[in-house]
């Protein structure tokens, strides 16, 4: 069954997903009738015989645009499937995010495509034609057995040497929201990630083994100062989960003692007010920060603090105001707004 535009309010849980990463293509093009096609009538049956359902990136955003939203099924789906066929690089782009979290993906890619750019031989490609029936279905059936193996915990990858990034999907234990928090940190630093996707474009790696060494050294390279300069920098993890009303990853943001609470919670604020739809300035009125240690709400904090004292702003270092390193928030409605003074 498959999932159209206007049913996303029932997109499944992360954990009976199983991610399509396709060309998307404009709409009546005829990039996205073939993505259509391959959608309903291969992935979505193949994930169907696994209790999972099907979800397409394009369904989450705008032809051509990898958003938060993508990025965050791409690291928390159960499952995935990359079309490589026309070589789209967003397809690359999300192939590579899934690939540095170590998680499982299933490749497939019309059977008329040349030779894939990268050498990936170290893992499977599904060949199909989704104009021949029997073709198609042979996909689906080679589909099923390759989703079933990540299910149980294979995952094929070409990041073969770095170690794995990636926890459980359910954030049980501390060691796992660190490496999801490190995941976060990756996923922020969009420069690094460009790089890494230039210095793969630019090489021939179909040309043999040797190039293929070199991503390899450096993307581990990139990995091991990512654990540094995490392990290295005090920070304060936010997680917008409540807030938003569904899982995310939380966000990292860099400790610095003499920063201003307002600026602190502005930094915080960016990052779902969009989705949310909370103008700015609504700390204690519409969003609230607490403790996930202790249950503790941080009331006194921004306008809500500066209003009591006759200020425009909090203007107090984040030092002064409870806020301390490595401390674990989650940004919440309030149970009972604050009355607003005018």
């Amino acid at each position: 069954m498959a999932i159209s535009p206007g049913q996303l309010t029932s997109v499944p849980a992360f954990e009976r997903e199983c991610f399509l990463i396709a060309p998307a293509g404009e709409e009546e093009s005829i990039t996205r009738k073939r993505s259509d096609l391959v959608h309903e009538f291969i992935v979505s049956p193949a994930a169907e015989e696994l209790e999972l359902i099907a979800v397409r990136d394009v369904e989450l955003s705008a032809p051509g645009r990898i958003t938060k939203r993508i990025i965050d099924h791409l690291l928390h789906a159960r499952s995935a499937v990359a079309d490589m066929t026309g070589r789209d690089p967003n397809v690359f782009y999300e192939l590579a995010v899934r690939h540095a979290a170590r998680l499982p993906v299933a490749l497939i890619v019309d059977e008329r495509e040349a030779e894939l750019p990268f050498d990936i031989d170290q893992t499977r490609v599904i060949r199909f034609d989704h104009t021949d029936l029997a073709s198609a279905n042979r996909c689906r059936q080679a589909l099923v057995e390759h989703l079933r193996a990540g299910l149980e915990g294979a995952v094929d990858s070409i990041i073969a040497d770095v170690d794995p990034l990636v926890g459980a999907h359910r954030v049980e234990h501390r060691l796992t929201e660190l490496l999801d928090s490190l995941k976060e940190t990756l996923r922020a630093n969009i420069a690094s990630i460009q790089m890494v996707t230039q210095v793969m474009s630019e090489m021939d790696l179909a040309a043999g083994g040797k190039d293929r060494k070199g991503v390899e050294a450096a993307l581990g390279e990139a990995a091991d100062q990512a654990v540094e300069d995490l392990l290295a920098n005090p920070f304060v993890e936010v997680d917008p989960s409540p807030l938003l009303g569904r899982p995310c990853l939380p966000q990292l943001i860099p400790y610095d003692d003499q920063q201003s609470a307002s600026d602190f919670l502005e930094t915080i604020w960016r990052d779902f007010a969009d989705e949310a739809e909370i103008p700015r300035f609504k700390y204690g009125y519409m969003w609230v920060l607490r403790d996930k240690e202790t249950g503790r709400l941080l009331n006194e904090l921004g306008r809500v603090w500066a209003r009591r004292r006759g200020h425009d702003y909090d203007w107090r270092q984040l030092s002064e105001t409870g806020i301390e390193p490595g401390m674990r928030l989650e940004a919440i409605r309030p149970e009972r707004r604050h009355k607003q003074q005018p």
